[in-house]
């Protein structure tokens, strides 16, 4: 059982108008105000980023709509290219013999899954959500317990946190994060809900516990942990 903790920021932005500008503002003759544009094209030079905006809010460059369009065509082959550009592979001339799902449990980079994921593989790479997959190397695995430790060259942003003492409750509400098998590898993990489940089926020995949950193939390996990710 895993703990995790989820924390949302919000970001307001407030926008706040001084007396003094607004001063400046109604001192401008009129004339000047309606020879004002109403909006320009407004260029981050640091991004490359050209967009349409009212003149106010330009912190940028601006440019005109030729230059504007040049920019914005010459920013879509730009990803267009990088899109279409054929993608190195990690393991030239192997291929892909299965995928499962796993957790970091140091900052040093290692990743806990289970040894039936990476049994029959003779190299490995670890994809984090959102990331590029990386080359990872096998420090250990036990068939019997069912466990396999990678490490990976990448410092995690946070680990897990491990449940003492597991304590399991008969029907006690659980989750699955994981990367199950939908046709192909889904793109981001997916949170399964289900529950713990002590009927006619039990666990064949002490260190292992039974639920009842929507777990497929690529689920191998997930951690499991409460409905709200603790």
């Amino acid at each position: 059982m895993v703990w995790f903790r989820r924390i949302f920021g919000f970001i307001l932005a407030i926008t706040v108008v001084t007396p003094t500008a607004v001063a400046a503002s109604e001192q401008r003759p009129l004339y000047q105000l309606a020879q004002s544009p109403a909006s320009v094209w407004c260029l981050d030079e640091s991004r490359n980023h050209v967009r349409k905006t009212p003149a106010w809010r330009c912190k940028g460059k601006v440019v005109s709509a030729e230059e504007a369009k040049r920019i914005q065509v010459s920013r879509f082959q730009r990803i267009r290219r990088r899109v279409n550009a054929p993608k190195k592979k990690l393991f030239p001339g192997k291929r892909q013999r299965g995928s499962g799902t796993g957790f970091f449990v140091t900052k040093a980079g290692h990743v806990l899954t289970n040894e039936h994921v990476i049994g029959r593989c003779k190299a490995y790479s670890v994809t984090p959500s959102g990331g590029r997959a990386m080359v990872a190397k096998l420090i250990a695995k036990d068939r019997t317990l069912d466990l396999a430790l990678l490490k990976m060259k990448r410092a995690p942003g946070s680990i897990a946190q491990f449940r003492e003492p597991l304590d399991l409750l008969p029907a006690e509400p659980i989750a699955v994060i994981g990367y199950p098998l939908r046709g192909r590898v889904t793109i981001k993990p997916v949170l399964e809900i289900g529950h713990m489940f002590f009927g006619r089926l039990k666990a064949t020995r002490s260190d292992r516990f039974t639920m009842k949950i929507d777990v497929r193939r690529g689920n191998s390996g997930a951690p499991c942990s409460t409905p709200q990710v603790r």
